[in-house]
């Protein structure tokens, strides 16, 4: 389980997909930069109660002590299986769009360099 917070820059940090690489389940707050990056959460905090969607690889908390709290003993009482779904659509994500590679590429394409990935 990792916990995140990007309410206050208008970017993902790299750490989110290095969490979910490493197995853990993402909590962060829902700002429209997780939405952006990652798709609809898996559930979502918000009205005092958790809601399920379908197929998210996170999971969205309101920035509350009791939305985090409650979202942590959400994931907590997952079942073996959806717990292992959601960390598997999670690296399955990170893997197709967010690895050093992946981020190498968009900075070289930014700086006019997109061929350069052939010398690394």
């Amino acid at each position: 389980l990792c916990a995140l917070s990007s309410s206050n820059v208008d970017f993902v940090p790299m750490r989110a997909a290095e969490a979910m690489a490493m197995g853990c389940v993402l909590l962060s707050d829902d700002v429209p930069a997780m939405r952006l990056a990652f798709g609809n959460p898996a559930a979502s905090y918000y009205d005092g109660e958790m809601h399920r969607q379908d197929k998210g690889v996170w999971i969205a908390h309101s920035r509350t002590a009791e939305s985090i709290a409650t979202c942590v003993e959400y994931v907590r009482d997952l079942e073996e299986g959806e717990r292992r779904d959601l960390v598997d659509r999670a690296l399955a994500l990170i893997y197709r769009k967010y690895t050093y590679a992946h981020l190498a590429r968009r900075v070289l394409t930014k700086l006019g360099l997109q061929g350069a990935m052939r010398l690394v």
